[in-house]
């Protein structure tokens, strides 16, 4: 019995810490760009405004991580964050709440904030209703 909740305990911290870790790694951030696709073409918008990105990733409020892939035959939208030593990190939108982090797993968002906030950065950019999770 010690030996399970040993291992609960080693789980539910390293859930935390790899929780932690993304709004900490992305607060270095020096560009955001966001891949889309309109009319079966990919476009992309990147931002470099500090207080804009700020703001998009203030977004993200991760709940659970889950290690591992999961590969989808078709991605629509991608968010690639470049930090401050020019790693970059690539974000595939699977569900509103749902994104996989590049050579990480999923992470479940407590909403849907950082989504909206990305579908509303892109419809104001192409002047209608964008959604990044479809071909628009």
């Amino acid at each position: 019995m010690k030996t399970l909740i040993g291992l609960l305990v080693i789980l539910l911290l390293s859930c935390v810490m790899a929780c932690g870790d993304i709004k900490n790694d992305l607060s270095k951030a020096k560009t955001l760009k966001i891949i889309y696709t309109l009319n079966r073409e990919r476009k992309s918008l990147t931002i470099e405004d500090e207080k804009q990105l700020r703001q998009i990733i203030s977004t993200i409020d991760v709940e659970s991580t889950d290690k591992g892939t999961f590969l989808f035959s078709q991605r629509f939208g991608i968010v690639e964050i470049t930090l401050s030593d020019d790693k970059t990190e690539k974000l595939y939108f699977d569900r509103p709440a749902q994104i996989e982090r590049a050579e990480f797993g999923q992470l479940y968002l407590k909403d849907d904030k950082f989504y909206k906030m990305i579908n509303e950065i892109l419809s104001k950019k192409e002047g209608r209703e964008i959604d990044v999770l479809k071909d628009n």
